[in-house]
């Protein structure tokens, strides 16, 4: 029989914390490479806008980072706001981006937040980073705030990830950056995944390597994250006030099938 992960002590309410601590930490150091890994990102640009149109020109982007896909749909005459937990992330943002019309940065955490603006079109969350909340509490209080920020009738997108069927591990690889990395700059990452059944948790480890005119760092950067099943993201949602309108799998919009690589919620505020 195969052994499963052991999550014991990574989930453990002890450890937990530290680690929760250690991995902000670790993101804020991320910021200044965090696009360097996202490589071409024109399908996802193009979904976000094809849905995002069907609702209004006001958009939500919570859990942004840097703001790339924000920034571009700004580009196209939305007016975005971002909204971002950490500092150094909307710092980045701001130097790549701050030059571009309608577009805002929000120093926030979405699980608690009021904007003064209540009444935006659509909001979304990209890249699986819904699946950085653990706690059913946690997830509940994400979506109601943006509930309470999204007008009567508005949308909402969710990028998730599929649960997959068995425990499994990748094995360790290294990856190099997919866009240049800037003149006296080497950067490279060396990660595996961890997904564990029974319970959907995944563990993402990561040790980063930087390079900056001769001077050298490295840093580990690990991950936790709570995959959903279909059931609980449609109780999830309408807990929350939504109601599920499709289902695609993949950037292109295509419905979910169960040989699809991507999972993308829509929905809509009641």
């Amino acid at each position: 029989m195969e052994k499963r992960p052991d999550f014991s002590s990574f989930f453990a309410s002890g450890l937990a914390q530290e680690r929760r601590i250690a991995m902000k930490a670790a993101y804020r150091k991320h910021a200044p490479i965090w696009d360097l890994f996202l490589g071409d990102r024109t399908r996802e640009i193009e979904c976000w806008d094809t849905l995002a149109c069907k609702y209004g020109s006001k958009i939500l982007s919570p859990m942004a980072a840097t703001g790339e896909i924000g920034a571009a749909l700004s580009s196209r005459g939305y007016s975005v706001t971002i909204l971002e937990l950490e500092k150094e992330m909307i710092k980045e943002g701001r130097r790549k981006y701050g030059k571009v019309k309608n577009l805002s940065f929000a120093e926030a955490d979405v699980r608690d937040f009021s904007l003064e603006e209540k009444n935006f079109d659509f909001s979304f969350i990209g890249t699986a980073d819904f699946h950085h909340f653990l706690s059913r509490s946690d997830q509940l209080s994400a979506l109601k705030c943006l509930y309470n920020h999204i007008r009567p009738g508005g949308g909402l997108g969710l990028e998730l990830w599929y649960p997959p069927e068995n425990s499994r591990v990748t094995p360790w690889r290294e990856y190099h950056p997919f866009r240049p990395a800037g003149e006296g700059l080497k950067v490279k990452k060396k990660g595996r995944t961890i997904f564990s059944k029974p319970g959907n948790r995944v563990r993402i480890e990561q040790e980063i390597f930087v390079e900056y005119n001769g001077e050298k760092e490295q840093f580990r950067h690990d991950i936790a994250l709570q995959l959903l099943e279909p059931r609980e993201v449609f109780d999830l949602l309408e807990r929350t006030g939504f109601l599920l309108i499709n289902e695609f799998g993949n950037y292109d919009l295509d419905p979910r099938k169960d040989n699809s690589t991507g999972w993308i919620v829509e929905a809509r505020k009641k």
